[in-house]
C-alpha cells in the first residue's frame, strides 16, 4: 500500500483500495474460529474529491445581513420569561386563600412541581437571551481589538466554568462579559426564592348549626308531659335545698371563678344563649354614728333585711372607728342596700383550643316579685302565666346561697387611747376577732386574705373587703351558670359555631415573588438592548454555543494553523504555549501567510489575525475565497 494516498492519481489509488478490499475479504474466509481477528493494519480510505463538496474554480462568499431570526429569537426569549413569570403570578394569586386539602382541592405537591418548572422556564428564558447577547457581543470584542488565544478560551468558558472568573487579564478586556456570565450564574440561585412565596397556613373556617348546650332555665316546666312537670317540681324544690347548690355557692365565692367545663362542641366552638338570673339593686350610702364605747364594734356585718322567707332587701355593713372623746366614740359606716331583681343576660360562650371564655351583657332588669303577688291581692298569684312564681322561687333559692354564706359579723376589738398620746383623738390599738358565721373573709371580696386575727399595733391592716353592686352580681351570674353547668337539669337548643382549621394556600411572601422576578426582568431588558445593538453593529448575527462558527472563522491562516496543529488531538496538556499567548482580532486578513491574504478579485478572507494581518470589515466588500 501507499504510505501517502493523497499524492497519487485517483484512478490509481481507488484500483489500489480495491485489490487491497479483496485480499482482506479473501483471507478472512479462510480464517478458522475465532471468527473476527484483529486487524493488524488499518484499512486505506477513499479520499472524497473536492468537487464532490464545493463546486471548483468557483468563488465561494459570505452574505451580510441581520436577517430576522435572530432579532425574533431575543425579544422571544424576553417575552417568553415576562409571559411565565406573569403566568406564575396568576397561578399563585388563583391559589391564594383556596383549600389545600379535601375535595376538589390542588394537590400540594402539584402545586409545588408546577412553581418550579414556572420558575425554571423564566429562568431558562432568561438564560437563552442572556447566552445570545453573550454571544453577539463576544464577537463584537473580537472585531474591535487583538486579545490573547487565552484570554479568548476564558470568555468561551465563562458561562460553564466558574475559575474563568478569576482571569484579570480577560476581565480587563471585556467587563461586560464578566456581568452577563455573573448574571446567567446567578439565576438558578435566585429563582429558588419564588415558589417559596406560596405557603400552606392552617386558617380557621367556621361552620353554623343546630345543638344542645348546658344553661340555666328558671322558667322549665319539663318536657310537656306529665312525668316531665313533675321532674320540674322535683327540680326545683330540691334546687331551694339541695347541698349540690349550698357546695356551688361556697366554691364560686371562694375561688371568684365558675368550675371548668369541658366543651360539647368541640375544641373550638361558639354560641350564644339568654339566661335569666337574679340581680342585686344596690344603694350605697356612708354615714357616721357616735357611740358608747364599749371596746367592741361590728367591722363587718350582713344579713337580709327581716327573717321572713322571701326577702327583698340584703343589708351589708362596713364600720371603722374615726374618733374617740371621753366614753364616746364615732364611728364611719359604709352601707350597701340591695334589692332582689330578677335580670335577663346575654351570653357568649367560646371555646379555643379547649379554653372556654365567657362575655355577657345585661339587657335588661326587673323585680323578682311583684309578678306573683303583693299585699293588696293578699298573695294571689298573678302575672303573664302562673309559672312566674315558679320561677321566682328558683332565683331566690340563688339569692339566698350567696346570701347564707356572706352572712353575719366580724367584730373589731378597739383599745382605748394610749396614755403616750393622750390628745390625739383616736382609739389606739384594733384587732379584729374571728368572724361569726360569714365567710365573707376567705371570699374573693377580701382583697387582704392573709391578715392576722390579734392584735395590730396602730390600728392594724385586718381584712379589706371591696365590694360593689357589680362584684355582687358577678357572684350570683357565677353561681348561676355554676348551677347550668354542674347540675345540669337544663339545655336548650342554639345556634353553635364551630370553627375548624383548615389548611389554605396563601401567597404570604410577596416579596420572595417579586423581587427575584422583577430584578431579573427588570436587567434583562439592558441585556435585550445589548444583544440588538451588538447583532446590528456586527452587521452578521453570530452563532452561538455551536461548532460551525469556530470552524468558520477560524479557517485561512497558516500563522495560526501551524500552531494550532501542535494541539490537535485536543487537552489542556496539548495547548502549546506559542498558541495561548497568539493575539487575536478578527476582521479581513489582508497580509501574512494565508490562503487569501489581501483582496482577490473582489474578494477578501475573513478570519482571526495577529498585529498588521488584519484590518476592520467593512460591508460593502465581499468576503470568502476567490477559487478553490
Amino acid at each position: 500500500m501507499s504510505a501517502n494516498l493523497y499524492s497519487a492519481p485517483y484512478p490509481v489509488v481507488q484500483q489500489q483500495e480495491r485489490e487491497d478490499i479483496g485480499y482482506e475479504q479473501n483471507r478472512y474466509s479462510r480464517m478458522t474460529p475465532p471468527r473476527y481477528s484483529p486487524i493488524t493494519q488499518p484499512l486505506p480510505r477513499k479520499p472524497v474529491p473536492v468537487e464532490t463538496v464545493v463546486p471548483t474554480g468557483e468563488p465561494l462568499t459570505s452574505s451580510w445581513g441581520v436577517g430576522w431570526k435572530t432579532p425574533v429569537e431575543i425579544t422571544t426569549y424576553y417575552c417568553l420569561a415576562l409571559v411565565i413569570a406573569a403566568a406564575h403570578l396568576g397561578f399563585f394569586l388563583y391559589l391564594n386563600h383556596k383549600p389545600a386539602n379535601g375535595h376538589g382541592a390542588f394537590p400540594q405537591t402539584y402545586v409545588a412541581a408546577i412553581s418550579h418548572l414556572f420558575a425554571s422556564a423564566v429562568g431558562a428564558s432568561a438564560t437563552a437571551l442572556i447566552s445570545i447577547a453573550f454571544t453577539q457581543y463576544t464577537w463584537r470584542v473580537f472585531r474591535r481589538q487583538h486579545i490573547s488565544v487565552s484570554v479568548i478560551e476564558y470568555f468561551y468558558t465563562l458561562r460553564y466554568k466558574p475559575l474563568s472568573f478569576f482571569s484579570r487579564n480577560a476581565f480587563k478586556t471585556s467587563p461586560i462579559l464578566f456581568l452577563l456570565a455573573i448574571t446567567a450564574w446567578t439565576i438558578p440561585v435566585a429563582l429558588i426564592y419564588p415558589p417559596g412565596a406560596l405557603i400552606v397556613v392552617p386558617f380557621p373556617v367556621t361552620a353554623d348549626h343546630s345543638g344542645i348546650v348546658p344553661t340555666y332555665d328558671a322558667y322549665y316546666t319539663g318536657n310537656d308531659s306529665a312525668l316531665g312537670w313533675l321532674s320540674s317540681i322535683a327540680a326545683a324544690l330540691s334546687l331551694a335545698i339541695c347541698l349540690d347548690l349550698r357546695r356551688l355557692a361556697t366554691s364560686t365565692l371562694l375561688s371568684g371563678a365558675i368550675p371548668a367545663t369541658v366543651s360539647l362542641c368541640g375544641t373550638d366552638c361558639a354560641f350564644s344563649q339568654k339566661i335569666i338570673a337574679p340581680y342585686f339593686d344596690c344603694t350605697e350610702s356612708i354615714f357616721n354614728e357616735t357611740l358608747e364605747w364599749t371596746g367592741r364594734v361590728d367591722a363587718f356585718s350582713a344579713q337580709w333585711n327581716d327573717s321572713s322567707v322571701y326577702s327583698e332587701l340584703f343589708l351589708l355593713n362596713f364600720t371603722r372607728p374615726i374618733g374617740m372623746l371621753d366614753d364616746y366614740f364615732a364611728i364611719e359606716v359604709h352601707q350597701f342596700e340591695c334589692a332582689t331583681r330578677r335580670a335577663s343576660y346575654k351570653l357568649d360562650t367560646k371555646y379555643v383550643d379547649g379554653e372556654r371564655s365567657l362575655n355577657y351583657q345585661v339587657l335588661n332588669v326587673s323585680d323578682i316579685f311583684t309578678a306573683w303577688g303583693d299585699s293588696e291581692t293578699d298573695g294571689e298569684v298573678h302575672g303573664d302565666d302562673n309559672w312566674t312564681m315558679y320561677c321566682s322561687i328558683n332565683l331566690f333559692a340563688i339569692f339566698d346561697s350567696i346570701v347564707t354564706i356572706l352572712s353575719g359579723n366580724q367584730q373589731a376589738v378597739i383599745s382605748p387611747i394610749s396614755a403616750a398620746y393622750p390628745d390625739e383623738g383616736v382609739p389606739g390599738s384594733t384587732y379584729y376577732a374571728i368572724p361569726n358565721k360569714t365567710m365573707i373573709d376567705m371570699t374573693e371580696f377580701n382583697t387582704n386574705l392573709n391578715y392576722g386575727v390579734g392584735d395590730l399595733e396602730g390600728g392594724g391592716a385586718g381584712p379589706s373587703y371591696n365590694i360593689t353592686q357589680d362584684r355582687l352580681n358577678q357572684a350570683l351570674f357565677n353561681l348561676t351558670l355554676a348551677i347550668g353547668y354542674q347540675i345540669g337539669y337544663w339545655n336548650i337548643s342554639t345556634i353553635i359555631s364551630t370553627t375548624q382549621m383548615v389548611n389554605k394556600y396563601t401567597f404570604a411572601a410577596p416579596l420572595n415573588f417579586y423581587i427575584p422576578y422583577g430584578v431579573l426582568l427588570i436587567l434583562s431588558m439592558p441585556i435585550l438592548v445589548l444583544a440588538m445593538t451588538s447583532l446590528y453593529q456586527n452587521g452578521i448575527p453570530a452563532k452561538y454555543g455551536g461548532f460551525l462558527q469556530v470552524l468558520m472563522t477560524t479557517r485561512g491562516n497558516k500563522d495560526l494553523d501551524r500552531p494550532a496543529a501542535a494541539g490537535c488531538l485536543g487537552g489542556s496538556h496539548n495547548v502549546p504555549k506559542a498558541l495561548e499567548d497568539m493575539e487575536l482580532r478578527f476582521g479581513a486578513l489582508v497580509s501574512g501567510e494565508s490562503e487569501s491574504a489581501g483582496e482577490v478579485d473582489g474578494i477578501v478572507r475573513a478570519g482571526f489575525g495577529g498585529r498588521g494581518e488584519v484590518q476592520p470589515l467593512q460591508p460593502n466588500i465581499r468576503y470568502g475565497i476567490a477559487s478553490i
